[in-house]
């Protein structure tokens, strides 16, 4: 069974996905060549095809239509950096790198170009990533025709035996992992790192980052390359996992033809210990720019790699309703006004690595609170394990468990080929058993029926043994030392513990908002598949059923005018606009609305965020909990408090928010050039100035948001709904009661700086050896030039193409070379192409250089027919599966009720990009960007 913990931001469980068992002593450890299923008495989703080659290699094929057409592949190795030895630190991740740069049958860069003519894009749809405990290719296909099956499974079998390894690839490719080395050493990355060194302290894994070091990365070679190539990647140590609309024969066939003649070269790798967590240093911390202000407590023991069992997992299943009513407790107590933390979480991870198990807290608090952060959640943690649940934690976690089981059940006839495909690469590397939501819902039902709250209080305490706790602190600055950080940590362990006030039931009190509304018109767009009613008090509903996700429903309420409508003396407070959700409403706070939510087993959320000329209200259900998601949607409209919480988690969250961005050189450098090109003005910049973050008050929220909120609402629900069920419960929420004043298109114009002059410079607080620079052209709005902006979404990618080629492949210049384009939608004035990369300040020059050189090709002659298609294909075929994806469709509708012209661009998406030609593409860069003096931006540490 996978497991179902909640998630809350960067944690351990993320990286290790917490399903295997564990147990153990420090001995050598061998990955599993079997499968899980082979010695348990779990069965597996008997959709899935499992089999094993004579050779050793294992695979796994599902066949599955979300989408209708498409194929997700994956290569699993089981060998991560924890298998590299003293001097090879990082050298894993560098052979990562260079499966894309030459093979014997596939030569260096063509891997990109026939991905590209398959429809793929370099990133999102072509990539892989190297952990502690294995390396993984991942590829997405738009289609599941021969051509794209040959092609994918060719590439795998190239990457899996026939690496070239040319020493002189090797050396260009040195530049780009550096690169990548630097733009990742952020201060979030390294306390990241920090933590699960301390955490797996006396384990390989501590000292055995994937990154590596920068020496050992600098002193590669081929030779040595090929050693960690040839003792990993063998048939015993690899798995292919197969998802998609295919003929599972088939592949099979293929699969066997194709690999079954890949034998083992050179000696195997080494025989290595693990180790096991011997946590001598109880409190650590780490102090540098970026870092976020977080505390994780941790108790850890040893891995149990004993095979799962039905039994192991209905006790997981006691476990996790122990966890949700910990995380319960702690979400309640961080909403309250005066909390010293932001947020707490508690997760169980079984097996990190292969190198320890642990129960971990992650505790994340202004750094100068962290004192009183801890002894706050360490008094709910210690509450918790004194007293045992009470009946209404249990109802809470059951609930909370129950519902997400369901959704999980309900939704499985639509899970996407990329989310199954992952889930099956996973557990292969935590030699788990893969399951269907069915057979998960079949296994944990009994457990939750006869679940008590002695058994599930057993089970949370028996979650909390093992060496600890230890503590790690991670800030930007404040260094406070190992001596005082464990004195706290006593102290909050010895403190005298008070009695727990009973928590009271709370009954909904929003299912009235007046007269029912009336219908007074109604329209049907049969292209779209939309229905359109408007009420007599102003409410504007389109509806768009669709089958592409199964028992989900999303909402989107159109409101005000955005940032657009906000008066001057309040637009430094629209970053903070999304903090308005935790001010409650006139009749619930916050902690009240998930307690119903919770106890009565509903599936709803909220979320309020403002966009250049709309704000949105929007929340995410499944068709049995869509009235009670109006009605809270409907509650924060038209009763929104912003209650003194909102002021609290603003002081708390905005210095952390600034202290971030200003550790980070990529986030540093969008935020400037997010403010240049919309011409200085804030309400449009991307990311906010830490000026406008400190003076931010609560007040300012509700001042901001409260003229917003009090117009007629355009609503827009997309899913599995039918459309007499929409109308139905939108007539009794935003469509009921007086009538409100009509919302109107808000126009929005920008005036766009002029290219050329010096450079626009700023800093950044990472570190001294990051730098960034990014030229741009403006270009005309979206609505302006339709055509142009998808000629310019092409040149993008032609472009970016050919950057890779040049600055990264031949150069070694940067990591990722980055082309952007962008033609206003919401924005009169504002369009723009442009390209920006990570790389020392003394590379500038040659980058503008490059980039003027590539663009002065383009306007002097058209583009090959080859080029032209590996830039177009990602573009169409990422733009027809548009079509089948609920979260476009939620994007776009609202905006189209309020300006008509987005039907034509949703209608056009595809035929305008297959329309654009190379003498298109000429044209353009000819007429606007070649030989045009650009807007200059450069980012360089402070001094």
């Amino acid at each position: 069974m996978r497991s179902h913990y909640l998630r809350f931001g960067i944690s351990l469980a993320a990286l290790a996905l917490s399903v295997g068992p564990a147990l153990a002593q420090d001995a050598v450890v061998q990955r599993p060549t079997t499968w899980a299923q082979e010695s348990s008495d779990i069965k597996p989703d008997p959709a899935v095809r499992y089999g094993k080659l004579p050779n050793g290699l294992r695979y796994a094929i599902l066949n599955n239509k979300t989408p209708a057409d498409g194929v997700a592949m994956r290569m699993w190795n089981g060998s991560g950096s924890i298998q590299e030895r003293d001097d090879e630190l990082g050298l894993t991740h560098f052979l990562e790198h260079m499966a894309f740069r030459g093979t014997k049958a596939v030569p260096d860069g063509e891997v990109v170009r026939m991905l590209q003519r398959h429809g793929l894009a370099f990133g999102p749809d072509t990539n892989a990533f190297t952990s502690w405990d294995r390396m993984q290719f991942e590829f997405n296909f738009p289609k599941a025709d021969p051509a794209s099956l040959e092609d994918g499974l060719r590439i795998l079998r190239e990457a899996a035996g026939n690496l070239t390894l040319d020493p002189k690839l090797v050396e260009a490719e040195k530049g780009v992992v550096l690169s990548e080395e630097r733009v990742r050493d952020t201060g979030q990355m390294r306390g990241l790192y920090a933590t699960i060194s301390h955490i797996t302290q006396g384990t390989r894994a501590a000292k055995r980052l994937p990154i590596g070091t920068v020496d050992a990365l600098k002193a590669t070679t081929a030779d040595k390359l090929r050693r960690i190539y040839n003792a990993n990647f063998r048939p015993e140590n690899t798995a292919l996992v197969i998802v998609g609309n295919v003929d599972v024969d088939a592949i099979e066939r293929d699969i066997t033809t194709r690999f079954g003649d890949w034998k083992a070269a050179g000696a195997p790798a080494d025989t290595i210990t693990y180790g096991v967590p011997k946590p001598e240093r109880k409190a650590a911390e780490l102090i540098a720019p970026g870092a976020s202000g977080a505390l994780t407590v941790s108790w850890v023991r040893p891995v149990d790699r004993s095979a799962p069992t039905q039994a192991s997992e209905r006790a997981k299943v006691l476990r996790w309703l122990a966890m949700a009513a910990l995380n319960n407790r702690l979400a309640d107590r961080a909403a309250k006004a005066g909390s010293p933390f932001v947020s707490g979480s508690a997760e169980v991870v079984d097996n990190l690595f292969n190198s320890a198990a642990l129960t971990a807290l992650e505790i994340n608090s202004p750094p100068e609170k962290w004192g009183e952060a801890l002894d706050a959640v360490l008094e709910e943690q210690r509450l918790l394990e004194r007293d045992g649940l009470s009946a209404a934690d249990l109802s809470r976690a059951v609930g909370v468990v129950r519902t997400q089981l369901e959704n999980a059940a309900a939704g499985a006839a639509t899970r996407e080929n990329t989310l199954l495909a992952g889930q099956l690469a996973d557990t292969i590397n935590q030699n788990s058993v893969f399951t269907s939501p069915q057979q998960d819902i079949e296994l944990a039902g009994p457990v939750l029926a006869a679940a008590t709250v002695q058994s599930v209080s057993d089970a949370y305490r028996a979650a909390f043994k093992g060496e600890g706790p230890i503590l790690f602190r991670t800030a930007k600055d404040g260094a406070v030392g190992e001596t005082v950080l464990a004195e706290r940590m006593s102290t909050a362990l010895a403190r005298a513990l008070p009695e727990r006030k009973v928590e009271q039931a709370f009954v909904w009190p929003y299912t009235d908002f007046g007269k029912p509304g009336r219908v007074i018109a109604r329209t049907v767009d049969t292209q779209l598949g939309t229905t359109t009613v408007r009420f007599e008090n102003g409410t504007r509903l389109i509806v768009k059923p669709t089958p592409y996700e199964k028992d989900k429903v999303q909402v989107m309420v159109a409101l005000g005018g955005g940032a657009a409508a906000v008066p001057g003396p309040l637009t430094h407070s629209l970053w903070a606009a999304n903090q308005a959700i935790f001010g409650g409403t006139g009749k619930a706070s916050l902690t009240q609305i998930t307690q119903w939510a919770q106890s009565s087993g509903k599936m709803v959320s909220v979320n309020i965020s403002p966009s250049k000329t709309v704000t949105f209200l929007s929340g995410t259900t499944r068709p049995a909990d869509l009235g009670a998601q109006l009605q809270l949607l409907t509650a924060y409209a038209r009763d929104a408090a912003f209650g003194p919480e909102i002021g609290q988690r603003i002081t708390a969250t905005g210095p952390m928010i600034s202290n971030q961005i200003a550790g980070n050189v990529v986030y540093s450098f969008v935020r400037e050039r997010s403010k240049v090109l919309v011409g200085g003005d804030a309400r449009y910049a991307d990311i906010p100035a830490d000026a406008d973050i400190a003076r931010t008050k609560g007040e300012d929220v509700g001042a901001l948001l409260k003229p917003q909120l009090a117009g007629a609402a355009d609503v827009a629900i997309v899913g599995d709904v039918s459309v007499d069920d929409a109308i139905a419960m939108t007539r009794t929420t935003f469509g009921a009661g007086a009538k409100r004043k009509p919302q109107k298109l808000v126009r929005a114009l920008v005036t766009m700086p002029r290219g050329g002059g010096a450079p626009i410079t700023g800093t950044h607080g990472g570190r001294a050896d990051q730098a960034v620079t990014g030229i741009y052209w403006p270009l005309p709005d979206y609505f302006s030039d339709p055509k142009g902006a998808a000629t310019a979404q092409v040149v993008s990618n032609i472009l970016s193409q050919r950057l890779v080629d040049t600055v990264r492949e031949k150069l070694g210049l940067t990591y990722s070379p980055t082309t952007e384009v962008e033609a206003g939608k919401q924005l009169t004035g504002y369009g723009y192409l442009g390209t920006w990369i990570e790389t020392p300040q003394s590379n500038f020059a040659t980058f503008r250089d490059l980039v003027n050189a590539e663009l002065g090709n383009l306007a002097s002659k058209p583009v090959t027919a080859d080029e032209l298609q590996r830039a177009k294909q990602p573009l169409i075929e990422s733009r027809k599966k548009l079509g089948e994806n609920n979260d476009y469709w939620i994007g776009s509708l609202p905006m189209m009720l309020r300006d008509p012209r987005r039907r034509q661009d949703i209608l056009d998406r595809v035929t305008s990009i297959e329309a654009v030609s190379a003498n298109d593409v000429q044209a353009l860069v000819t007429a606007r960007i070649a030989g045009k003096a650009p807007i200059a931006i450069e980012l360089t540490a402070k001094k």
